[in-house]
């Protein structure tokens, strides 16, 4: 026997044993990598018993029912083939289920499951753990009770006089195209006006076209984009692959600057708080210090919790990112899709200026009042926010078991906690059993006589029940003070030579190429 079949040798391991104890950890390493795919993949094979339809053996629905405009008109016809929710195949290994009817859609949100995470994960290094829109459970619960004075009522009164100022700019843009007759490209226009919304309204900061606060927008604007670039290219969700392209190299330096800049901000703040109270002011009373209305900065420095808790700096920063990625988006969108509908139902558009001038006459400031009173105003911006809804769908990862129900058949089915669901908002808003004339602009389709027996979640632009959009009521105030300033004086329109207009749904639906051109008139 030679001194290779022993298990030592002068205190090594002879080589049969040494190869023996590698392939036991390779072993070992290949079975914990491949666990998950095996939970995975036993996991989709329960859910083949929802039915859906065809899919590929490999990439399943993801060239068929892709997230483009083309992907959603397919997914309104299905809606005849599976009225209320059908399997869709991403690979072998996941799948999710796509709720379109509001008796499941109520189901799933009952007991407020967490969001889904692929989302989430890719927008983490972004707006941080404790974002508002990431988080979920305690975190969640008590960032939204400290951070609902920011959206109040009374907040959002007090900021009109910033709404009203910023629209300033439109106005400008407008005129000169009036002059030279020339399509104008609106979402740019509506992007700039909310962002100088949300520098006032948050920083106290007016927008400029250079600088730090003008590097702090872009870099937000860049970072956000690149997120949804990412999310729709599966060989990106991988951080190592990510981080080696071009645009994981911005999208750090993005991340960083962003944080860093809010962390001075923050600072900044502390230290002017700090000096009012030298001179015998409250440390929370920041209107005072700055001379104005409390801005979101203000009210998240200053919130605590019932223990007397506040936010912590890094918490601060990540509430305030989230308030750019999320503010600009849905305000700019709204009020680009209302000029794009209304530019192409001239009725709706004069009918919404005469109550616009019966109201608001030619004062110069928009009042809190005045919004009130604005009723076709109100149902127009309604339905174009079914129309077009900001998010066109949520995901979901349950957290409990929940039962949905095939309204035709009467079949139910039970989901198993860990199951992602995609809610589609845009196809349930443009449901043919849910919506008489689905494609039409129909304002009027909300008053209360028409609306009597709707249900309740057959409308959720801005989500519903415990998350619904913490924003909404100072989002639409924006909305609507634009449109009172513009419809006074001036008239949108559409002719053969106006580039059409194309819509890209992403996290929020938008256009190809942000580009949806108007011309415009003096009324």
């Amino acid at each position: 026997m030679t001194s290779q079949s022993f298990v030592l040798t002068s205190g090594y391991l002879t080589p049969s044993l040494f190869l023996d104890a590698i392939l036991c950890v390779v072993s070992y390493l290949i079975f914990k990598a491949a666990t998950p795919w095996i939970k995975s993949y036993n996991a989709n094979r329960r859910l083949r018993v929802i039915p859906g339809p065809k899919s590929h053996w490999l990439y399943g629905h993801t060239k068929t029912l892709d997230y483009t405009s083309n992907g959603f008109r397919k997914r309104i016809e299905l809606t005849s083939s599976f009225p209320s929710f059908y399997r869709i195949d991403l690979s072998p290994f996941l799948s999710n289920i796509v709720l379109h009817h509001p008796e499941n859609i109520k189901a799933v949100l009952a007991d407020n499951p967490p969001k889904g995470n692929a989302l989430a994960r890719l927008l983490r290094p972004y707006l941080g753990e404790t974002s508002l829109i990431i988080s979920h459970g305690a975190v969640w619960q008590r960032h939204r009770h400290l951070m609902n004075p920011i959206f109040s009522v009374q907040s959002t009164k007090l900021h009109l006089k910033v709404f009203n100022s910023t629209t300033s700019y439109v106005m400008t843009c407008l005129e000169d195209h009036v002059t030279s007759s020339e399509p104008i490209n609106m979402v740019h226009v509506f992007e700039h006006m909310i962002f100088n919304n949300l520098c006032q309204s948050i920083l106290s900061q007016k927008l400029q076209t250079s600088g730090r606060t003008s590097a702090f927008v872009t870099a937000n604007m860049t970072a956000g984009s690149i997120v949804m670039k990412r999310l729709f290219n599966p060989f990106l969700w991988s951080d190592f692959v990510f981080n080696l392209t071009e645009n994981g190299k911005i999208f750090r330096r993005s991340c960083a600057f962003i944080r860093e800049e809010a962390n001075r901000l923050i600072v900044q703040r502390r230290i002017r708080v700090k000096r009012g109270s030298m001179f015998g002011l409250e440390e929370n009373d920041f209107d005072v210090i700055e001379e104005k209305a409390p801005d979101a900065l203000d009210y998240l420095m200053k919130s605590r919790d019932e223990d007397g808790r506040g936010l912590s700096r890094q918490e601060i920063i990540d509430e305030v990112t989230t308030l750019f990625a999320t503010g600009h988006e849905t305000a700019s969108k709204v009020l680009s899709w209302v000029a794009h509908l209304f530019a192409e139902n001239p009725e709706h558009q004069e009918k919404c200026r005469e109550e616009v001038l019966r109201v608001c006459g030619d004062k110069k400031e928009i009042e809190w009042t005045d919004l009130n009173q604005l009723t076709y105003m109100n149902l127009c911006v309604k339905e174009t926010l079914r129309l077009y809804p900001p998010a066109p769908g949520i995901a979901r990862k349950l957290a409990k078991p929940a039962t949905i129900r095939d309204s035709y058949s009467g079949r139910e089915y039970e989901l198993e906690p860990g199951t992602v669901v995609t809610l589609l908002i845009y196809v349930l808003h443009h449901h043919p059993d849910i919506w008489e004339n689905p494609e039409k602009f129909d304002p009027e389709r909300f008053t209360p006589e028409r609306s009597e027996g709707r249900h309740p979640h057959a409308y959720i632009p801005f989500g519903t029940m415990h998350r619904i959009c913490i924003g909404k009521t100072f989002g639409l105030s924006e909305v609507k003070v634009a449109l009172c300033h513009i419809l006074r004086k001036y008239r949108f329109y559409k002719d053969h030579t106006t580039p059409k207009t194309k819509m890209s749904p992403n996290m929020f639906l938008g256009f190809v190429n942000k580009e949806m051109f108007v011309k415009v008139e003096r009324v």
